[in-house]
């Protein structure tokens, strides 16, 4: 990932871009709160949301994790079918 790193005390000039950081991840305990910039309440609404955007594509959201809220931007994927449970 690229990211804006200030190393020196000062202003926007003062920024360097670089590359090689980490991607942000979801982690344990994080909560969805909203997607494509539309509120969540529900693990329905969060999967219908995220539904709404085809494979491929990238859309925001926004998690909180540990009391802090956190943008991330992720790529949806193709949703694995369900499998057949035997009868």
């Amino acid at each position: 990932m690229k990211a804006a790193v200030v190393r020196e005390h000062g202003g926007p000039d003062r920024l360097n871009f670089e590359t090689g950081f980490p991607d942000p991840k979801p982690g344990e305990g994080d909560v969805i709160v909203a997607v494509n910039d539309k509120a969540v309440s529900n693990s329905t609404a969060t999967l219908n949301a995220i539904a709404s955007v085809p494979p491929g594509k990238s859309v925001p959201v926004r998690v909180m994790r540990r009391n802090q809220e956190l943008n991330l931007d992720i790529m949806v994927g193709k949703r694995r079918p369900r499998p057949r449970t035997q009868e």
